[in-house]
């Protein structure tokens, strides 16, 4: 009897699993000044080039950074951080269900520059 509930709790939860799962990915990448330092705390802006829905975080002491669950689409990725100029990458193709990186260096200078 115990076999039995084991059995159905277990098909419950991959069930449970199976119906959360969506069309949606994550884009994630690390930060890095022009020597190759991880550039931490960076400020990291998503914008779905299509709808402008945007999303941000920042990046950890490693310089790496993740968005999670966000739609399909084509994607501008900026970074920021004080003493660097402003760093953009777009036309980042995100399809359903495949996770993309995008990596970024900082120059030197200031955000204005």
């Amino acid at each position: 009897m115990n076999q039995l509930r084991m059995l159905g709790a277990l098909t419950l939860v991959c069930a449970l699993g199976l119906m959360g799962q969506s069309d949606n990915s994550s884009i994630s990448g690390i930060v890095k000044d022009p020597s190759g330092a991880v550039v931490s705390n960076a400020k990291v802006t998503l914008r779905n080039e299509s709808t402008s829905f945007e999303r941000q975080t920042t990046t950890n002491d490693s310089g790496f950074y993740t968005v999670t669950n966000i739609s399909p689409g084509y994607y501008t990725v900026a970074v920021e951080a004080t003493g660097f100029k402003k760093s953009t990458s777009t036309r980042n193709k995100l399809d359903a269900g495949l996770p993309i990186a995008v990596n970024l260096e900082l120059a030197v200078g200031q955000l204005t520059d």
